[in-house]
C-alpha cells in the first residue's frame, strides 16, 4: 500500500532533559486522528512517526541527548512504542472509535552509535558497535524486535485494521561516513521485510543530497526556518527548491509558542502553510509533509480554540486557502 504523504511526528518516551515522561492516551492521540469542529468530525492526519529521544535509564537513541544507548536503552524504546493503552494502541483504538481510514504507522530506529561500544548481548555474542558489522547485527536484531512486538500486540489482537505499518525512520538527521557505509545494508533489509525507510536530515546537510544520501526511499527536508526566523518565508523559498531538485519532501516546523497567536511562531507556522499553496511554493499536495510541532502543541491548539487548528486540517485535506496576519508580505 502507498505511504500517505503527511506525517505526523509523535514524540514518546522520556524527553531531551531525561525527566519528562511522555505518552499519548486515547483522549490526546483524538484531535490527531480526527478533526473536530463543533458537531461534524473528519479524518485528520493519516500517518504518525513515533519517535524517541532517551530511555528511562537517561542515555540517548539520537545523538546529541547524552550519553549513547545499549541494548537496554533499545528494549526501552519498544516498551515505550508499545506501552499498553498509549502512544502505538491509543491511535488504532482511537481510528477503531471513530470508524476513520486506516492511519500509516512510522517506528524511529534507535540509532548505533559507534562511541557506544559495547553495546550488550543480542542473540548469542557481545556486539561493539564501533564496529559497522555489529551495528548492522544490532539494528537487524531490533527491527525484528519491533515486528515480532507488532505481531503480538497489534497483529494478533487485530489492530493491524486501524494502523498499517510502513516502515521505520533512520534518526540522525545528518550522514557520516560511517553511517553511509552501513545504510546499504539495513535499507535492502528494511525493503525485504515489505517496509520502507525514511529520513528527515536538517536543512545544512542537504545541498548534495544525491551524494549524501544512501538510498532512503522517502527523504524529506527540515527547512530549519523555525530554529532561523530572521530568514523570513524565503528560506522556505530555498528548501523546496532544493527539495525538488532532489525528489524529497519538505518539513512544518512549529513548537509550543504556537499556541499564543500573534506570536512570532505562529506567524512562522502560517508562514509554513501559506508558501504551501499552489500560488507559492505549491508543497501542500505534490509533496511528502512532516509535521515537527514540538510536544502535544497540536493537542494545545485544540483545547484552546486557536484557528491553526483548522489551518492545519485544511492544509492536510488539500483544501487550504491564504491566511493573512499583520505584517505578511507576501
Amino acid at each position: 500500500m502507498e505511504p500517505k504523504n503527511h506525517i505526523f511526528l509523535m514524540y514518546c518516551g522520556f524527553g531531551p532533559d531525561g525527566k519528562e515522561y511522555r505518552k499519548w492516551t486515547t483522549r490526546e492521540t483524538e484531535p490527531l486522528v480526527v478533526y473536530k469542529d463543533g458537531q461534524t468530525s473528519d479524518c485528520f492526519f493519516p500517518a504518525f512517526l513515533l519517535l524517541g529521544i532517551k530511555s528511562g535509564k537517561g542515555r540517548a537513541l539520537i545523538p546529541g541527548f547524552g550519553p549513547p544507548g545499549g541494548k537496554d536503552d533499545w528494549l526501552a524504546w519498544l516498551e515505550d512504542i508499545f506501552l499498553p493503552g498509549h502512544n502505538l494502541e491509543a491511535i488504532a483504538q482511537t481510528v477503531e472509535a471513530f470508524k476513520v481510514p486506516p492511519v500509516d504507522i512510522w517506528a524511529a530506529l534507535p540509532y548505533p552509535d559507534p562511541d557506544m561500544g559495547n553495546f550488550g548481548l543480542s542473540t548469542d555474542r557481545s556486539l561493539d558497535l564501533s564496529s559497522n558489522g555489529d551495528r548492522t547485527v544490532a539494528l537487524k536484531w531490533w527491527i525484528n524486535r519491533f515486528l515480532a512486538r507488532w505481531h503480538a500486540r497489534i497483529k494478533a489482537r487485530g489492530l493491524d485494521r486501524f494502523v498499517t505499518l510502513q516502515g521505520f525512520y533512520w534518526p540522525r538527521e545528518s550522514m557520516t561516513p560511517r553511517d553511509r557505509l552501513l545504510l546499504p545494508a539495513i535499507i535492502p533489509h528494511i525493503r525485504s521485510l515489505g517496509c520502507r525507510s525514511l529520513w528527515i536530515p536538517y536543512y545544512a546537510v542537504t545541498p548534495f543530497l544525491n551524494i549524501t544520501n544512501p538510498g532512503f526511499d522517502i527523504t524529506i527536508i527540515q527547512p530549519s526556518y523555525l530554529q532561523n526566523p530572521g530568514l523570513g518565508w524565503q528560506r522556505l523559498a530555498a528548501a523546496v527548491k532544493r527539495a525538488n531538485k532532489y525528489g524529497a519532501g519538505i518539513e512544518i516546523e512549529f513548537d509550543t509558542n504556537a499556541v499564543y497567536e500573534n506570536s512570532p511562531v505562529h506567524k512562522i507556522a502560517l508562514d509554513y502553510l501559506n508558501r504551501g499553496l499552489p500560488q507559492f511554493e505549491g508543497y501542500m499536495s505534490r509533496n511528502f509533509i512532516a509535521y515537527y510541532t514540538g510536544y502535544k502543541t497540536v493537542l494545545g491548539l485544540f483545547e484552546s480554540k486557536n484557528p491553526l487548528y483548522k489551518y492545519l486540517y485544511r492544509f492536510v485535506k488539500g483544501s487550504l486557502k491564504k491566511i493573512d496576519y499583520p505584517g505578511i508580505n507576501y
